[in-house]
């Protein structure tokens, strides 16, 4: 039975196939009387169905019959009760291949408004706009008049504490990015992704869609809004973004290209090129938190472990506590500590990495003098607890952080003077706020996207307040403060050609300095399997330097098996790699491993660093075009639809092919060998594969325990470096 709630003009209709279901209450499981009183659907075919959905078209839209740009709520309440606000549209032009629609509320800043900067029948994407009984946008390729999305299949809503547009896209097309560790598929076909870090999250995923068409011609879509963003994945290809912006903005970019290449290259013209790390930053990067007592010989013992081991490694962090408990201060006897052990490092053409973090332990001098550039609470300054410590956390966008970062951080590395890092380490930056007895607030919000407890679990109450409410800049917190402490490294560190790498926990669209780390994973076979997912998700949205968090997890209870094969995998194929564990758990590095796997990873390190021209060479041609480096089989092979389901293989540039093992005991792949390519020829020995005779292009392989599966393409060359 279906129910249509109250509507002055009666409008849309409740006979909609489930795969077009938009929640009309999400979170919440209304009464049929609360569904058909908020104007939506009730669905009660079976007890087990009960469902509160949006009719087709959506009653809880906009209109605008002026013909102006403003738009105004059908109905006066939104499905939760709350009042409406009022938007007006706007759609710039901002190049040939990208076009920005904005929605923003009544009020919000000027300077939030994009101009176009070309003509829009100038550009390759047509716009329609439906006017009337409810408001749509229906972007067009110019050229094919292909829909590049449509959102006349949902609702668009907008209050103080709730924003939600629909595009369907095409429905034979493909999906990527978007949250893809939360829902553990790149491919976006069901299932939500909320994308806003705290703790026990997968929320650092990227705002960005790529639509890949049947003929291989692709599009991208990215959104921007303040607060956290959560995106709604259907069957249909009906994605929905939902927001806690305000009264601000939504802004939904579109890129068009005749392939996924030129998607990316458009994207990263708009969000910037990612910057191309030093060489040595593609080596193995070691760090480990065991030190909070003041010891630093984990390193030493690692350096000669690693030397019988016979493996190298660019750069270690010492400690996460090298230079004590709290960031801009050098505890008690550390420096002649640290300083042996550097210069050991640096003996032997090592890099020091420095651990740093934005959050300030109030016993400090740079707690004291930073009293006019912290996040503020309801009774002052706003505290929470990292490492143990009582910690304020300064406002990156306040106009007086540049001139107190640049003081205590050129305070703390003058007792370092003659060991200064090579680059920096910048954990726990969304930020990390470990005061678990914290209120939440969330009883004053009205929608908390699904899969958060709360925006406070683990990270800066969200309604904490500087320049602005901490909601709107969470998202960006990291990139704001990795930005300014590379500026400030780099004058301390003075004139110099060399690049200094800034290796950040999180950092966002747009926001890349040197690389991300990746996000944190538990130590077992899904985690694997996420690393990857994370690595991919980055490059395809303009971050080609990334990590998928630490090689086996940072914490957990893991198993040689296990950190074999995800060291295979990460060693050989991840743009950045790094062994960590955190406090508390225990090293999974090969050191630590039985001796067999130890001398299986030990070999797998030696032939990364064989790899290192060949994957230098693709970072660089990402630093100039935005072409990731690790690449979903898709993107490489966008024409041949057999590839769009395999996430368990995936391009290493356009030359290598790798595919790893994601279960216990498991000694052989089937993998697809694409169609346009006749022959693949092992790394490792140069023996040929070909695909089945009976044409459907599947192979199965032998894949050891000891070995990654790496596949060359026919007719390419990949040149090894001698160690």
């Amino acid at each position: 039975m279906y129910g249509l709630g109250k509507d002055p003009e009666p409008f849309g209709s409740c006979v909609v196939r489930n795969f077009y279901w938009s929640e009309c209450m999400p979170g919440k499981q209304p009464s049929r009387q609360e569904c058909l009183a908020a104007g939506c659907c009730w669905n009660e075919l079976e007890e087990s169905l009960n469902f509160c959905h949006h009719s087709l078209p959506a009653r809880q839209n906009y209109q605008n019959k002026t013909g102006s740009t403003q738009l105004v709520a059908r109905l006066e309440r939104s499905p939760f009760g709350a009042e409406p606000l009022t938007l007006s549209i706007n759609i710039a032009a901002l190049n040939t291949s990208h076009v920005l629609v904005q929605l923003i509320a009544e009020g919000s800043a000027s300077d939030s408004i994009h101009e176009s900067r070309v003509e829009l029948d100038e550009t390759d994407i047509k716009i329609d706009l439906t006017e009337g009984e409810a408001f749509f946008v229906e972007l067009k390729r110019r050229t094919s008049n292909e829909t590049l999305f449509f959102t006349g299949n949902g609702p668009l809503i907008a209050t103080q504490g709730f924003w939600e547009w629909s595009l369907q896209f095409p429905h034979d097309a493909l999906l990527l990015g978007s949250g893809s560790t939360s829902r553990g598929s790149l491919r976006l076909t069901s299932g939500s992704a909320t994308l806003y870090q705290g703790l026990g999250t997968k929320a650092n995923g990227r705002p960005f869609i790529l639509c890949v068409t049947q003929s291989g011609k692709s599009h991208g879509v990215l959104f921007e809004a303040p607060g956290a963003i959560e995106v709604v994945a259907r069957p249909s290809n009906l994605i929905s973004i939902r927001s806690t912006a305000g009264a601000e903005y939504l802004n939904v970019h579109t890129f068009v290209g005749n392939s996924p290449a030129e998607v990316f290259e458009a994207l990263t013209a708009h969000i910037g090129l990612p910057t191309l790390p030093p060489y040595w930053s593609l080596g193995l990067h070691v760090c480990r938190d065991t030190a909070r007592n003041g010891t630093n010989e984990d390193a030493l013992n690692f350096k000669n472990e690693a030397t019988r081991l016979d493996f190298p490694y660019d750069s270690d962090c010492v400690d996460d506590s090298a230079l004590g408990n709290v960031s801009y201060v050098v505890e008690g006897n550390r420096v002649d500590k640290l300083k042996t052990v550097v210069t050991e490092l640096k003996n032997s053409k090592r890099h020091f990495l420095l651990s740093l973090y934005a959050q300030v332990s109030e016993r400090t001098t740079a707690f004291e003098e930073g009293q006019d550039i912290f996040l503020v609470g309801t009774n002052g300054t706003y505290l929470g607890q990292h490492r143990d410590e009582t910690v304020a956390y300064p406002d990156f966008e306040n106009p007086n952080v540049t001139k107190w970062l640049d003081t205590h951080m050129s305070a703390m590395l003058a007792n370092i003077q003659d060991v200064l890092p090579s680059g920096l380490i910048l954990s726990d930056n969304w930020p990390l706020n470990e005061d678990a007895t914290q209120g939440d607030g969330n009883e004053t919000l009205e929608y908390v996207p699904q899969g958060l407890d709360s925006l406070s679990n683990g990270t800066v109450l969200w309604s904490a307040s500087g320049v602005r409410r901490h909601q709107s800049v969470h998202n960006q917190y990291g990139s704001l403060f990795t930005t300014l402490a590379k500026d400030i490294l780099e004058q301390i560190s003075g004139p110099s050609d060399k690049r200094l790498p800034v290796l950040g926990s999180s950092n966002w669209l747009g926001g890349n300095t040197n690389g991300w780390l990746g996000e944190e994973q538990q130590a077992d076979w899904q985690g694997l399997k996420s690393a990857l997912l994370s690595v991919m998700e980055a490059g395809i949205s303009g971050e080609p330097f990334s990590g998928g968090g630490p090689i086996c997890g940072s914490s957990g209870v893991w198993s040689d098996s296990l950190c074999t094969r995800w060291s295979l995998l990460a060693l050989t194929t991840f743009p950045l790699t790094r062994f960590h564990h955190r406090w508390g758990s225990t090293a999974r590095d090969p050191t630590a491993l039985d001796e067999t796997s130890g001398r299986i990873v030990a070999r797998a390190v030696r032939l990364r660093y064989q790899l290192m021209p060949y994957l230098y060479t693709w970072l660089h041609r990402a630093s100039l075009s935005g072409m990731p480096l690790v690449r979903p089989m898709a993107v490489e092979f966008p024409t041949d639809n057999s590839t769009w389901t395999l996430e368990e293989q995936f391009m290493v540039g356009p030359s290598l092919m790798a595919a790893p093992v994601f279960e216990p005991a498991a000694v052989s792949l089937t993998i697809y060998l694409p169609r346009s390519t006749e022959s693949w020829f092992h790394l490792l020995g140069g023996e040929r594969v070909q695909a089945d005779v009976n044409g459907t292009g599947h192979v199965t392989l032998y894949a050891p325990e000891n070995e990654l599966i790496l596949l060359i393409k026919e007719g390419h060359i990949i040149a090894l470096q001698v160690s």
